[in-house]
């Protein structure tokens, strides 16, 4: 679901990036001249969409922290 509304050039350039083995993984360049990083982006509606869910995110992380540390 996280990932239904994501490009296919950004799912790439994640999957670049998230590599355990330092050689094979995308450097600083690499990264910044993939399609995706060179992109004009299409829609603003796109990244109101992701800014909800981030906000949505920090605020259940923030929940979190908090009940933990009350617990503790």
């Amino acid at each position: 679901e996280t990932w239904d509304n994501v490009s296919r050039e950004a799912k790439d350039f994640v999957s670049k990036i998230l590599v355990p083995d330092p050689n094979v993984r995308f450097d600083c360049q690499q990264m910044m001249k993939h399609p995706w990083m060179t992109m004009e982006l299409q829609s603003s509606t796109s990244l109101a969409n992701a800014k909800t869910k981030l906000m949505k995110y920090v605020s259940v992380r923030k929940d979190k922290s908090y009940k933990m540390r009350k617990d503790s």
